[in-house]
């Protein structure tokens, strides 16, 4: 019986040391580790001042609430550069142009690298534009980016005129509201991002489209979140990933489903993809990553292509946005200064010189313009009798006048018609001389029905009621708009036939075709399976398949009317006529 209790009694000991050693143990380690914190944590000899930091966790609270406001205070206090302790990894804030200049202008190539921290790995794996490390693989993609945004940026249009073209739309969405509040962030984002959309994909998003709005949002969002207090903590100790809950776990998520996004219109704006002939920075990467397959050491691959989009756009939006929407609070709160901006532009526009670009892009929004002058012209009446300065506009109240206005309205608006149409994705020579031969063919018919007193097509002018002289005034302004465009795209007749024979190559009568195209045309037109490529593919695609060696002289022909090119010189005409008709 003694035994017994005594050895229970050495087993309720030996179990209770060991329990003593596991716990001795346990906070030795943990000293042990709180220890080499600490040493990691000093601040090194010769390192920019900084605050003292709270042991393991080092200045990272301080930045969890308005970091910008803390970091004012430190340079306040510290100069234009000091350091930080962001849980273990030193970190130096330059505060201050001269500063910032210094480190990132003067000494570029010094300060190029990116740190590995534990975010940067999780979110990107240090692939893409703006995390990767400094290398030849962040030098090639770098490379890519500025020549697209080179090459893209003017193709087809200069990109302040594309800039000027979208604040239309930014305009018209706005109007839009009918001078109700509403908040701008929404409209100035998608704004901002379809400039730099237009280069990465080609093509604008409508501000209507909710999975393009979704997808800023929570670009947006992340960015809030990647500088957040749990981003810096989850630096500092990566293993809190697997915890359930807290910001960086919807940091995580976000960033799932934006990649995945992204991998869908990657997929759906390379389609119809031609090797050689990119149309946007997408077709670019992926010319480059075909070009580098089987090499094992290629920066490129589809993961880095979306890694790079996904920057791209948030780069391009971002600041720009933000910078706007600043701009624009202080406008509001400080109308003055409105009106002495609005002083200053039109002092400026009587002195500069328009440019050419903006020239042509006045006479192509006078449309828009001149439809809300007509559309409001009740309003701004009662304005002028309010102000008392409705009998300084006696053309307001002269129906022949009014009736003159109506129908520029109606032809401005149908010259726009023509204009988008023009602009229109995909358009080559021949299909855009088409749509200026239907341009000619509306006008002749409107001719005719104005002649008959027939205002059907001229909605604006049909509430007017026309004299017998105004119907023969506008007749004959119709008639020498319709000369001026015949004049002006004379010289496109002449390559009316090889457009015809380019369009339709199996169709066309041999005997029509120059004589150096006979034998090559009769090989193409007999070719079943050369015909069954030209019904499934795009035109473009087409040509870009034929043998150079078989059908030299038809690419020849075709890469005269299948350029872009002409796609400018029918909009540079287009504009001109546009102000001889003005004038008149």
């Amino acid at each position: 019986m003694v035994l017994i209790q005594l050895s229970s009694l050495v087993s309720e000991l030996s179990h209770g040391q060991a329990f003593l050693g596991l716990c001795s143990l346990f906070i030795s380690l943990i000293v042990l580790l709180l220890i080499r914190q600490l040493v990691k944590q000093r601040r090194p000899r010769g390192f920019p001042p900084g605050p003292s930091p709270i042991p393991v966790i080092g200045n990272i609270m301080s930045l969890a609430t308005e970091p910008h406001v803390f970091m004012k205070k430190q340079s306040e206090i510290h100069g234009q550069i000091f350091s930080l302790d962001l849980g273990g990894y030193s970190a130096v804030v330059l505060n201050g142009y001269d500063a910032i200049r210094e480190c990132l202008y003067h000494q570029g190539d010094v300060f190029s690298d990116r740190p590995s921290l534990p975010l940067f790995m999780k979110m990107t794996k240090m692939g893409g534009l703006l995390n990767a490390k400094f290398g030849n693989g962040w030098i090639e993609h770098r490379q890519l980016a500025s020549n697209s945004f080179r090459a893209f940026g003017s193709f087809q249009k200069p990109l302040d005129q594309k800039i000027l073209e979208e604040c239309m739309f930014f305009v018209d969405a706005i109007d839009e509201h009918k001078g109700k509040p509403f908040n701008p962030k929404h409209l100035v984002t998608n704004a901002v991002s379809n400039i730099t959309n237009l280069i990465i994909f080609g093509e604008r998003f409508t501000y209507d489209n909710c999975d393009f709005q979704h997808m800023i949002e929570i670009f947006s969002e992340n960015v809030e979140l990647a500088v957040s207090g749990w981003a810096f903590l989850y630096n500092a100790f990566p293993w809190i990933e697997y915890l359930p809950f807290g910001k960086h776990q919807k940091l995580f998520r976000n960033a799932a489903k934006v990649y995945n996004f992204l991998e869908q219109i990657i997929r759906r704006f390379s389609k119809g993809r031609v090797c050689n002939f990119p149309r946007h920075y997408i077709d670019e990467y992926l010319n480059k990553l075909d070009k580098s397959a089987g090499d094992l050491g290629t920066p490129y691959s589809r993961e880095n292509l979306i890694y790079s989009v996904g920057e791209l756009i948030i780069a391009g939006t971002e600041t720009t946005t933000n910078t706007l929407r600043w701009a624009m609070l202080y406008m509001a709160l400080y109308p003055n200064i409105q009106g002495c901006s609005s002083h200053c532009w039109k002092r400026q526009s009587r002195v500069m010189q328009i440019s050419p670009t903006t020239q042509i892009l006045r006479w192509l929004s006078l449309g828009k313009v001149h439809k809300r002058v007509w559309d409001l012209k009740s309003e701004i009446s009662e304005f002028l009798q309010m102000t008392g300065k409705y009998v300084d506009f006696p053309r307001l109240q002269d129906k022949e006048w009014l009736a003159d206005f109506a129908f520029t309205v109606d032809i401005l608006a149908l010259m726009n018609e023509l204009n988008s149409k023009l602009q229109g994705k995909g358009l080559f020579a021949h299909q855009m001389y088409s749509l200026v031969k239907a341009f000619k063919g509306k006008l002749l018919l409107l001719t005719r029905q104005v002649e008959a007193n027939n205002l059907t097509h001229l909605l604006t002018l049909l509430v007017c009621s026309l004299s017998g002289d105004q119907r023969e005034k506008y007749t004959s302004l119709l008639r020498a708009l319709n000369s001026e465009f015949s004049c002006r795209f004379e010289d496109f007749k002449v390559l009316e036939n090889d457009m015809l024979l380019v369009s339709s190559p199996f169709t066309f009568n041999v005997n029509n075709s120059p004589n150096d195209l006979h034998l090559e045309l009769i090989d193409l037109q007999s070719d079943a399976v050369i015909g069954e490529l030209f019904i499934t593919m795009s035109l473009m695609r087409f040509y870009a398949s034929l043998d150079e060696q078989n059908f030299p002289k038809t690419l020849e022909v075709s890469g005269q009317v299948v350029v872009f090119q002409d796609r400018d010189a029918l909009f540079a005409r287009q504009a001109h006529t546009f102000s001889l008709y003005l004038n008149k």
